[in-house]
This record gives structure tokens, C-alpha cells and sequence, in this order.
């Protein structure tokens, strides 16, 4: 899983003219023989503007605006599902994925962030696509912005990106799917990696499907999908200028 929730706010601005009618009155006293009283009167009509937000909740977002679970109830899309084809090779990880949400309560805007592993052994992606997405980069990932118009309404967004990676190991974050406060119904993780990666360990139990040519395919299939911690790949090789 990649991707987390961010709050989106929404707001709208109404005017409202209330009337205030202020009557001060001042009383000016002399030590002498005269008495002076004055009244002023005055009315301002006062115009005050009033913002009034309506958060329409995009459930991460910082994939970092839910930190427990108790927040999700506020959280009106669900994040259901995902299929990954991971792609190692000696220097580079490619990844294709298919992310799968639902509505679940009127017509809203939700705005997701997809973070990388970024660190001294993993650059920023130096290739990014969203199909079909227009998306912003920041310094921890790409976001982009998605609209449901009825309840139970669902769609699908494919993330395509290439990562430099080094020192013989790599990574997938899934561990933001917790931030959504409901497992995923369904994972499903392909993995391909050359045959000539000695000692190859990953962070979960992976099945070995078939191999092909010079090539070895792995899977991890998964319901209620509630990782605890991220994919990690680790290898030994002798051969890394391929």
C-alpha cells in the first residue's frame, strides 16, 4: 500500500449585514454655572464578513493527518485494495501499481499523498506517472486530488515509477495503509528479480511462481491485508553492473 489520506478543506464565504444601533451618550460638566448635557446618537450598520468552513474531509494526508485510529470514522472514502508488480534489478526498482478505493458517503474530494523510501540508498524517483492524474511533487512523495460524486462509487489509480537503489537492497512502503484505520480487503504483490541475486530475503513470505530465462517471479497474496511493518528486499550479487 502507498497511499495515505490527507485533509482537503473546502471553504465558503457568506456576508451577512447586521444591524447595531449604538446610543453613547456624553455628559460634559463645568465646575462653574453652566451645565452642559449632550446626547449623541448614532447608528453604523456594521458588515461582518463570516468565513464559514466546511470541511469536506479528503479522509493524508500527510498519507500524516491520521495518526490513529480513532479518527477514521471521519474518513469518507476507503482505501480497499491493491495489485503491485515490484521489478528489481542490480541498480534500479520499478514499480506498477493499482490502488483501489470506495466511496462511502456523499459526493467529496479526497486528496491522496504517496510517499517513496527515500534515504542514502534510495533516491527520489527518477521517473514518476499517474494515469490519468495530474500530480504534485514535495519532498517525501507525489500527491494528487480525486472526486467521488455518489456513495459506494469506486475507482482505480495506477502509479508508475522507477527508483535508483543501492548497497543490494530495496524497499516498498505499506506500513500507511494503517493510517486509514481499516485493513485492505485484498493485496496482491508480484515480484521479479533476476536469478542471479544470491540469497534473496524479503520482509515477508513469498511465493515462488516460475522462473524464465534469466528471471525468477515471486507473489504475496493477501486478505485483510494490516502490515505491521514494509516490503524490504535485500540480495547478495556479484554482478552489479547489469
Amino acid at each position: 500500500m502507498q497511499v495515505t489520506p490527507v485533509h482537503c478543506i473546502s471553504f465558503s464565504t457568506k456576508v451577512y449585514k447586521v444591524r447595531v444601533k449604538h446610543q453613547i451618550i456624553f455628559q460634559l460638566e463645568s465646575l462653574g454655572d453652566i451645565l452642559m448635557k449632550k446626547f449623541i446618537h448614532y447608528t453604523n450598520f456594521i458588515t461582518i464578513t463570516i468565513i464559514s468552513f466546511f470541511i469536506s474531509i479528503s479522509a493524508s494526508i500527510s498519507r500524516d493527518s491520521i495518526e490513529n485510529n480513532t479518527n477514521k470514522s471521519i474518513i469518507p472514502v476507503q482505501f480497499y485494495g491493491e495489485k503491485v508488480n515490484i521489478t528489481l534489478n542490480y541498480k534500479e526498482i520499478t514499480v506498477d501499481g493499482l490502488y483501489y478505493f470506495r466511496n462511502l458517503n456523499k459526493a467529496c474530494q479526497i486528496m491522496i499523498l504517496y510517499p517513496f523510501p527515500i534515504d542514502l540508498s534510495y533516491s527520489y524517483p527518477y521517473f514518476i506517472d499517474v494515469k490519468d492524474k495530474k500530480f504534485q511533487q514535495s519532498n517525501k512523495g507525489i500527491y494528487w486530488t480525486m472526486n467521488f460524486n455518489e456513495h459506494n462509487e469506486q475507482q482505480k489509480v495506477r502509479v508508475f515509477y522507477k527508483q535508483k537503489i543501492s548497497h543490494c537492497k530495496a524497499e516498498y512502503i505499506v506500513l500507511t495503509t494503517k493510517k486509514w484505520g481499516k485493513p485492505l480487503d485484498f493485496a496482491e504483490f508480484y515480484i521479479d528479480i533476476p536469478k542471479a541475486f544470491d540469497n534473496f530475503v524479503s520482509s515477508f513470505q513469498l511465493k515462488e511462481c516460475t522462473s524464465i530465462k534469466n528471471r525468477k517471479l515471486y507473489s504475496y497474496k493477501k486478505q485483510m491485508f494490516w502490515p505491521d511493518k514494509n516490503f524490504t528486499f535485500s540480495w547478495n550479487t556479484s554482478n552489479e553492473n547489469n
